[in-house]
C-alpha cells in the first residue's frame, strides 16, 4: 500500500498501476507526448540539414535541348575555307546604324544618325556587302527605306518613300536592282489596317503588289536565293516560298512546321534548295520550350538538318549567312537573366562575336 509521506513520482510504476490506474494512464500519456515532441524535433532538424546540403551542393548544368529527332547536323559547304567576315552591321546604340568589328565586337563607326521618327531599324546588307538598307521611321505609322554605302563614304538616301505608309522589312535581290518590302497602313487610331508585300524596281521606282503579308513585322522576314529566282517570306506560323518569275507570285511551297511551333527569319543557304529558319516551340501559356535553327528542302518543305540548338532558357533571334555560305551569325537572347548577344557557329559550337551590337545583326 502506498504511504502518504512519499510523492507520486517516487512510487514505482508497478505500484502506481496496482493502487491508482488513473495516475498510470496520465503518466503514459505524458511519456507518449514527450516521445512525439522529441521525434518531431529530430525530423525537423534532419530535414533542415538535408535542405542545407542540397542548397550548397554544386549544381549540374542543365543540358541543351536535344536537336530535332532523326535529323543530322548541318555541315558548311566543302571546298576552300574562307575566313569569317570582319564586320557586321546593327543598331549603333544611339538610334542610328552601326558597323562593328567581329574581332572584338566593338562599334567602329556609325553610318547614319537617328531619324526624326525614332531609332533606325531592320538593317540588312546587299548581297555584295557593299551597301546597307534600313528602315527610318518618320512618324507613328510612317517610315522610309534608306540605302547607303557600307563604307560610309556618302549619306544614305531614301529608296522607298510612300507618305502615309510604314515601309518595313527591306530585302534587296542579289543584284540590288529590286527590293522586296512590306508596306503597312494604319487607321485613325494607329492600328494596322493592312500589310502588303511589294517588289520595287530601284531604277524606275515601279512596284509590284504581291498581296497581303502575314509575317511578324520583325527583322529578317524576307530572303532571296542566290540567283533571285525564289523569294522566302514569313507567312503566319510558317514560311512560304515563291517563284519570282511568276507575275502573280503564287507560292510554290510552304515549310513544314510542328503544331505549337513557329518558323521565322528564313535565310537561303549556298547549296541549291537549302533554306534555314528559326523554329521556336512553346509550352503551356506560351512559355518558351525550345529554339533551334533547322535547314529545310525548299522544294519539298521538309526539314533536312539541324544547324544549332539554343542553350537552355534561350532563344535565337535572327540569322545571317556570309557570302561563302560557310559562316552563320545568330542572335541569342535569354529572358532570365536578360542578356542578348551575337554568336557565330564554329565547328558546331556557339561562340560569342559581340555583346555590344543588338541581335538580328548581319555580316
Amino acid at each position: 500500500m502506498v504511504t502518504t509521506d512519499k510523492g507520486l513520482d517516487e512510487v514505482p510504476l508497478e505500484t502506481q498501476a496496482s493502487d491508482d490506474p488513473e495516475a498510470l494512464f496520465k503518466e503514459a500519456r505524458r511519456r507518449r507526448h514527450r516521445r512525439w515532441f522529441i521525434g518531431t524535433i529530430l525530423i525537423f532538424a534532419l530535414s533542415l540539414a538535408g535542405a542545407l546540403v542540397v542548397s550548397f551542393a554544386p549544381r549540374t548544368p542543365k543540358p541543351n535541348p536535344q536537336p530535332h529527332v532523326g535529323l543530322p547536323r548541318w555541315t558548311p559547304p566543302q571546298g576552300k575555307r574562307h575566313p569569317a567576315p570582319a564586320l557586321l552591321v546593327a543598331g549603333d546604340g544611339k538610334g542610328g546604324v552601326g558597323v562593328y568589328s567581329t574581332v572584338n565586337g566593338s562599334l567602329i563607326r556609325s553610318i547614319s544618325p537617328q531619324g526624326p521618327g525614332g531609332p533606325d531599324q531592320q538593317i540588312v546588307l546587299s548581297y555584295n556587302r557593299k551597301s546597307v538598307f534600313f528602315v527610318q521611321p518618320t512618324g507613328p505609322c510612317s517610315g522610309n527605306i534608306l540605302s547607303g554605302p557600307l563604307s560610309g563614304s556618302s549619306a544614305p538616301a531614301p529608296v522607298v518613300s510612300d507618305p502615309g505608309t510604314l515601309a518595313l522589312s527591306p530585302a534587296p535581290d542579289p543584284t540590288s536592282k529590286e527590293l522586296a518590302w512590306v508596306g503597312v497602313a494604319c487607321g485613325s487610331t494607329g492600328s494596322t489596317t493592312s500589310s502588303v508585300l511589294y517588289i520595287t524596281d530601284l531604277a524606275t521606282g515601279v512596284r509590284a503588289d504581291l498581296g497581303d503579308f502575314s509575317g511578324q513585322h520583325g527583322d529578317n522576314e524576307i530572303s532571296w536565293n542566290s540567283d533571285g529566282t525564289r523569294l522566302a517570306v514569313e507567312s503566319g506560323a510558317t514560311v512560304a516560298i515563291y517563284d519570282t518569275d511568276q507575275s502573280s507570285l503564287n507560292h510554290v511551297e510552304r515549310l513544314d512546321v510542328t503544331s505549337g511551333c513557329t518558323l521565322a527569319s528564313p535565310t537561303f543557304l549556298s547549296q541549291p534548295n537549302e533554306i534555314a529558319a528559326i523554329r521556336t516551340c512553346y509550352g503551356t501559356a506560351r512559355t518558351l520550350g525550345t529554339s533551334e535553327v533547322l535547314v529545310f528542302n525548299a522544294a519539298t518543305g521538309k526539314p533536312t538538318a539541324v544547324v544549332a540548338s539554343a542553350p537552355h532558357g534561350a532563344s535565337f533571334q535572327g540569322i545571317s549567312v556570309d557570302v561563302s555560305g560557310q559562316h552563320i551569325l545568330l542572335g541569342v537572347v535569354t529572358s532570365f537573366p536578360p542578356t542578348a548577344q551575337n554568336m557565330q557557329l564554329e565547328d558546331g559550337r556557339l561562340v560569342s562575336v559581340s555583346q555590344h551590337a543588338p541581335t538580328e545583326a548581319e555580316w
